[in-house]
């Protein structure tokens, strides 16, 4: 047990050390959960949500594009959690069988890939048939993790 004598010959500058970096984690945690974006959106919920960011009429003419891709907000498209989920798996299994754990991340690209593209031909398509404040809202968009902003009003 230790004892206020003991306590009292600690030496002082371990204490002050080990408070400046109890503060540095803090600070280093803190930071990661302030401004970490996340994963990635899903990029037809991305797109459906930029479509909130354009005029009325656009933003439906973007939607029904999605549409006709098969695209629909609550589709589930790739999810790189579920894919690694999967490679975990096979990971552990008895024996290991590379061709299985290949397969798996095959699929997950080819997915990813089919979704994006089919993203990039509905926003082509829909681009071809807006207006021209509807194309210049769609390019000032910026789509990182992020919700698009709302629209702005030119007066």
């Amino acid at each position: 047990m230790i004892t206020l004598p003991k306590l009292a010959s600690f030496p002082r500058w371990l204490v002050v050390v080990s408070l400046g970096l109890n503060l540095v984690l803090i600070v280093v945690v803190g930071g990661h959960v302030l401004f970490h974006p996340g994963p990635p959106p899903n990029p037809v919920q991305l797109v459906a949500r930029m479509a909130d960011a354009l005029p009325a009429a656009d933003a439906e003419k973007l939607r029904l594009a999605l549409k006709s891709e098969g695209l629909t907000p609550d589709r589930r498209g790739f999810e790189p959690e579920a894919i690694l989920d999967q490679a975990r798996v096979a990971l552990r299994a008895e024996p290991f069988d590379p061709a299985s754990f290949d397969a798996i991340f095959r699929k997950g690209l080819a997915d990813r890939d089919a979704t994006e593209q089919a993203v990039l031909r509905a926003v082509t398509a829909a681009a071809a048939i807006m207006s021209e404040e509807g194309r210049h809202r769609l390019a000032d968009l910026h789509c990182l993790h992020h919700m698009p902003p709302p629209p702005t009003s030119k007066s």
